[in-house]
């Protein structure tokens, strides 16, 4: 969920998923045992080589910024965008994953 997905307070789920490239250790998942994994990321790869985080490690061109927190899908979270020309908090009863700016 990103800062777009809030209006008014209100949450609304723009559709967009987060693939976790992350295993259950915190480690980043290795994608030759993951096949379905690695053909989509590499659908998407020109896109991810692209960002800093990929130029700044090649060998880890499929990583997200910061590693995922899979229990902060099922906690209550108060949301607050840290760019805004407003504040706004917003409730997620749990279910999404808040993005890096909120």
């Amino acid at each position: 969920m990103t800062t777009q997905d809030l209006a008014d307070g209100e949450l609304r789920w723009s559709g967009r998923w987060l693939v976790n490239p992350w295993d259950d250790d915190g480690r980043l998942a290795d994608l030759a045992a993951w096949p379905r994994l690695r053909r989509y990321l590499e659908a998407h790869g020109e896109q991810l080589r692209g960002r800093h985080a990929a130029r700044r490690r090649p060998g880890q061109w499929y990583r997200t910024i910061d590693r995922l927190v899979p229990k902060l899908l099922g906690t209550p979270k108060l949301l607050v965008p840290e760019l805004a020309s407003r504040l706004e908090p917003t409730l997620d009863p749990g279910g999404l994953y808040p993005h890096h700016g909120l």
